[in-house]
């Protein structure tokens, strides 16, 4: 959160919070601060300047709704230069392509819409409603899938060279259970025994979580690290459907088999889709 704030203040002030790189920089800090809300809580958002040596928290109430505000006016402004390519040469995600960070923008809208929908629902459709129904709206396809590219992928830092970070047994389980052709692209197997295997978690392994107790993540170094992408977007807009907002007259079972769908070409999957799909005696 500090390297972020720190980045940001400086583009306001040079900016003065206004413009296409002010909107992007709003959208960057935003994709940061939700997930931080969702898993502290309350935290300071509002009113974080550059001359302040301390900031008075936001409720998570408060938080979210002047993140709403705040993404709202940077897709309004990327909308109006969806053509600006002038800061490709520094986006790692889409080379400088306006028009899909409002795509990313507005799937980030509709993903913290159906956060909140337990919180208020009412609003919770309404952001929901706009992003969809947006005239460049949300990610439908894996071309427009938000990944960066740095020097390394942190979840290899943290999944592989961090010896107590395993396969969880949920995940492994689910996907043992429905056949879930996925595995082999998600998770390496365990070696002694060439099966994937997922750690139980609460229950203590002393030191035997290292080497080849347990499966983990297939993720390689130098892989682009995911941020938001088109199958997890049709998910959100199945359950948008689901609760009857409007979803441009897309289905649930559609929306929520397009996510399936999306999932399966994203980790180069071509095989078992429909076998998947159609299973219903697995569990």
């Amino acid at each position: 959160m500090v390297l972020t704030y720190g980045a940001w203040n400086k583009i306001k002030n040079v900016t003065q919070g206004t413009g296409v790189n002010f909107a992007w920089a709003q959208i960057l800090r935003i994709a940061t601060m939700h997930r931080m809300l969702d898993m502290y809580g309350a935290l300071p958002y509002s009113q974080i300047s550059s001359d302040k040596l301390s900031t008075p928290y936001d409720t998570m109430e408060e938080a979210y709704h002047a993140m709403f505000t705040d993404l709202t006016d940077a897709i309004n402004v990327m909308t109006e230069n969806p053509n600006n390519r002038t800061m490709a040469k520094y986006d790692k995600v889409y080379d400088g392509d306006f028009e899909k960070w409002v795509k990313f923008a507005n799937s980030l809208k509709l993903r913290m819409a159906i956060r909140i929908r337990f919180a208020d629902r009412e609003y919770a459709r309404q952001m929901a409603e706009e992003a969809i129904n947006h005239s460049i709206g949300v990610i439908t396809s894996n071309e427009d899938n938000a990944t960066s590219l740095g020097t390394k992928n942190q979840l290899y830092t943290v999944l592989v060279q961090w010896p107590d970070q395993c396969v969880s047994a949920d995940i492994t389980s689910y996907m043992k259970g429905y056949n879930d052709p996925r595995m082999s692209k998600y998770f390496k197997k365990k070696t002694s025994d060439n099966d994937y295997v997922g750690m139980r978690a609460g229950l203590s392994y002393g030191n035997d979580i290292t080497g080849p107790t347990f499966s983990r993540i297939n993720v390689g170094e130098m892989d682009r690290t995911l941020w938001m992408s088109a199958a997890e977007t049709a998910f959100n807009k199945a359950e948008a459907a689901m609760l009857g907002w409007d979803v441009k007259g897309e289905t649930v079972k559609d929306l929520y088999e397009s996510a399936i769908r999306l999932s399966f070409a994203q980790w180069g999957v071509s095989d078992g889709i429909d076998q998947y799909l159609n299973d219903e005696s697995s569990t």
